[in-house]
Parts: C-alpha cells; structure tokens; sequence
C-alpha cells in the first residue's frame, strides 16, 4: 500500500500537481507544496470523505469546542487551533476521540491554558491516536495518560527553554513503544534505558546541548536505522568518536551544525551496516576521519558546506582522498561562505 502511495506521489509531482517541498534521508518525500486552488479542493474532497478536518477555535469558549469536537465522528487526524481563550483540548466524550491517530494542536505563541491537566486528560480517550508532538513544555507537571503514551509510534518533544527539560524527558520515558522520536531543544540527558526501546528505529536529535559522554547511550541502540544530529552537544565538546561496535543497525548518519568540533574520528567496527553519511556545517573541521575506510557498506556520502581546506583534501589528486575512494556516489557540494572560511 505505501509503495502505491509513493508511486501516485511521484506522479503527482511529475504531472506538476506538486511542488517537492523537503525531501527525507533516504530521499524518500517528506514535504511539498501546493497551487491554492488544488488545496481548495483537496480540502473539499477530504471533507466529504471525512478524512481531515481543519477546525478553528478563535474566540470562541469550551463548551463551544467541545460540541464542535463532537461532530468529528470518525477523522483520524485533528488539527485544532485556539486562542487563549480556550483551555481544553476536545470534549471527553469516550465516543468522540476513538478514532484519531495523529493529533496537532496550536495556540498563540505566548499562550498558556488555565489548567494543563484539564487541557491535557482528554488524551486518555484517544485509543488510536499513533502521532504525538508536544512543543514548549514549561517548568510544572505534565500529566499525560500512560494508556495514551504507550501506544504512541512517533513522537516529536520540542523545549524552547531550559525550563522543560525534565518535562521533556518524562514524556519520552512514558513512550517505550515509539519507531520515531524527535527531540528538538535543550534536554537534561538522555533516558539511560533507551537502549531498552525494542521499536526505536529513527532518532532526530536537535539543539539539545548534550554532553560528551551521550554518544555511548546513542551507540548502544540496538535497531536504529536513521539518525539525524543537528547541533546536538554542548560547546565545550571538541571530539565526535563513533565507538568500536558502537550503532550495529544503522544505515543513515546524517550530522549538521556541529560549529565547535574540530575532530571526528570513527573506530574500526563502527557503524558497520551504515550505507548513506551526510556531513554538513562543520565551521572548523579541516580533516575527515580516517575511519571512513572502515565502513566498507558505505555506497553514498555527502559533504557540504564545510572548510575550504577540508574540500581541497578530498579532491581525487587530495591527500585525503584514500579516506574516500572506496564509495561509490560522491556528492561533493559547495565549502563555506567567504565570512566564514577566509578568501579564495
């Protein structure tokens, strides 16, 4: 079914009903936009089959939502948008809520509701919801229903400030049956049991200030497949080392924005399923490691955006050249701007 999926995806963008917005690591579509007059219609169409709803809740009370909410029936994604005005999420009808897999609530930017806990116990009731994104936890109790939370397959916490980290981390301790997890913002650490996470398959790992040392949590994942780190550590860490059988499963490293990382080294038995390496916006990194030459599985490796140095030692006549000429697609993109990497 989602080979179908694809296929009709990619027709869509080959006829121009699409526009390809983002693309995934495996390079599969994550993203694209639309002309209004075909989203006018898809909304339309969507609406008669009952398969999304778009509700907004603006000025309005509670108990104007929550007979608005009693009118879904059967939509399995709910998009809910409210102004402060507003302080619960949907009725708590047991009848209401059974179908919805993935759920997105918005609110204005500065916005806190009266009580968290009457906002949030609604999602007990919510038997199939799969997709949970919770964003800008504050520093107070966050209850959530475990009867929810274990059944979550895909979860995305973002924490803007320091204040949620704990917050962050107790949502992610209560969700032991997630495939994907996205972590976006400042985080205490990692759970140390989530090696123990038998589904975790795919990792997103963003502005979270970890230390050094978190590395052997995150090499200790037995099934993940595709890990993405963007400006993940904290400034005072120098050193990126992928640890002697360290990440037996994975297949996709992509790692971005590491601005203070003046090394990356890579042990012999590391990584050695891994097949696609991206590396980007490394501001002083000059060598690759030399342990690239270990990961003989490796079929494509991008560089992009890195010192002008590190690109000249890469070119086939380059003294690092060697590092890399076992891999097969070699996709070499432009070295830093001239304010960060000097003149030409």
């Amino acid at each position: 079914m989602e080979d179908i999926a694809r296929d009709c995806l990619s027709e869509l963008v080959e006829r121009c009903l699409v526009q390809v917005g983002t693309s995934g690591s495996t390079g599969t579509i994550k993203g694209f936009r639309i002309h209004d007059l075909v989203r006018d219609m898809c909304l339309l169409k969507a609406k008669e089959e009952s398969f999304l709803q778009i509700k907004y809740y603006l000025q309005e009370n509670t108990s104007s939502v929550a007979a608005e909410a009693t009118q879904l029936g059967k939509i399995r994604r709910l998009a809910i948008y409210m102004d402060e005005k507003v302080d619960r999420l949907v009725s708590s009808r047991d009848e209401t809520n059974g179908h919805v897999r993935s759920l997105l609530f918005f609110g204005l930017e500065e916005w806190m509701p009266k009580s968290e806990k009457r906002l949030l116990s609604p999602l007990k009731d919510f038997k199939m919801l799969r997709v949970l994104k919770v964003d800008r936890l504050h520093k107070r109790e966050v209850e959530l229903p475990s009867s929810t939370l274990n059944r979550i397959q895909s979860l995305i916490v973002k924490n803007d400030t320091n204040s949620g980290e704990e917050q962050a981390m107790q949502i992610v301790s209560s969700c032991r049956g997630i495939y994907k997890l996205t972590l976006d913002g400042p985080i205490a650490e990692l759970p140390k049991e989530l090696h123990n996470y038998p589904n975790l398959t795919k990792l997103v790992l963003w502005s979270c200030g970890l230390k050094e040392d978190q590395m052997r949590i995150l090499e200790k994942l037995p099934n993940l497949t595709i890990l993405k780190l963007l400006e993940v550590f904290e400034e005072k860490t120098k050193i990126l080392v992928f640890s002697k059988g360290g990440f037996p499963s994975l297949e996709v490293l992509y790692v971005s924005d590491m601005h203070q990382i003046t090394k990356l080294r890579v042990e012999e038995g590391a990584m050695p399923r891994l097949c696609r390496l991206h590396i980007q916006h490394f501001h002083v990194l000059t060598t690759l490691p030399d342990g690239l030459r270990y990961l003989t599985n490796l079929r494509e490796l991008t560089i992009k955006q890195m010192r002008r140095e590190l690109h000249c030692r890469i070119q086939e006549d380059g003294e690092d050249f060697y590092k890399i000429q076992h891999i097969p697609s070699l996709v070499i993109g432009e070295p830093l701007n001239y304010y960060l990497d000097g003149p030409r």
